[in-house]
């Protein structure tokens, strides 16, 4: 069965060059114990499992498997979570370290049902006004 908590998204980075390979990873809480995370590559790949908040986890991309990365997030469930972290990419000299922020986002898209929603409104509104013409008529 599919995990259907929360994304949370990592949605912006600050630090090093390194910081845009965060952007689109997120956590998503396991559904047991649901007391840990995983942390997932945009595209789906676990790249972390057991995660806690406070925690330091390590991990690497598969892309650049030379490459380990450590993260510390803070997480506040179901909303928001944000963090330091470091790598130690080769090709840099100076520190590479900054931090991150993610904010919760749904499984599925809201905003496609809220448009239903508004277009089924809509469409009411102009039933309602086909039957009163047709009883005028």
């Amino acid at each position: 069965m599919p995990n259907t908590n929360k994304k949370i998204k990592i949605k912006s980075g600050g630090g090093g060059k390194d910081n845009s390979q965060l952007i689109g990873c997120y956590f998503q809480q396991d559904e047991a114990p649901a007391t840990t995370y995983t942390f997932y590559q945009s595209g789906g790949t676990s790249l972390a499992t057991g995660i806690t908040s406070g925690t330091q986890f390590s991990f690497s991309f598969p892309a650049t498997s030379n490459i380990t990365w450590n993260i510390t997030p803070t997480i506040i469930p179901d909303t928001s979570a944000s963090g330091p972290w470091s790598n130690n990419d080769p090709t840099i000299d100076a520190d590479e370290s900054g931090t991150w922020t993610a904010e919760a986002v749904p499984i599925s898209e809201d905003d496609d049902s809220a448009e239903d929603d508004d277009s089924a409104e809509e469409d009411d509104s102009a039933e309602d006004d086909d039957s009163a013409t047709s009883a005028s008529a």
